[in-house]
């Protein structure tokens, strides 16, 4: 008595080829409905956090602005901890400094410390006004 070997998947799938089809379209149409019902909001967030400080200066040209307000302005917002870049911009009249912190440093905490900082140069600029 001679034993059978046992069908092969070859002749399993000969057999029954439609049952095999079926369910390998169906593992398909299930793996591509999961990835279209995947959440976004697994990504992570690609905006840094970033203050813009805008001041006008009336009456004064691009190079007095640069001069007396927007290096003054850098300078001080520039030694806030977790400051990625400081970029600005001056022309008649106007002065616009852009600070971008790291991911660490969220936009309240960095607001926040932008304003002290332009606090610390108001105070600054009220006390050479009044002592000449």
């Amino acid at each position: 008595m001679t034993a059978e070997a046992p069908p092969s998947l070859v002749d399993r799938y000969l057999r029954r080829p439609h049952l095999v089809t079926s369910l390998v379209l169906l593992a398909a149409v299930v793996g591509f409905v999961g990835y279209r019902r995947m959440p976004v909001n697994l990504f992570p967030d690609s905006e840094r956090p970033q203050v813009a400080v805008v001041t006008v200066y009336a009456g004064a040209s691009a190079e007095d602005v640069e001069a007396e307000v927007t290096r003054v302005v850098e300078k001080e917002l520039s030694a806030i901890e977790q400051v990625r870049r400081v970029a600005s911009v001056s022309k008649d009249e106007v002065s616009s400094v852009s600070v971008e912190f790291e991911y660490a440093k969220g936009l309240d905490s960095a607001a926040t410390d932008v304003a002290n900082g332009l606090q610390k140069i108001r105070a600054l600029s009220q006390r050479a006004r009044a002592h000449p």
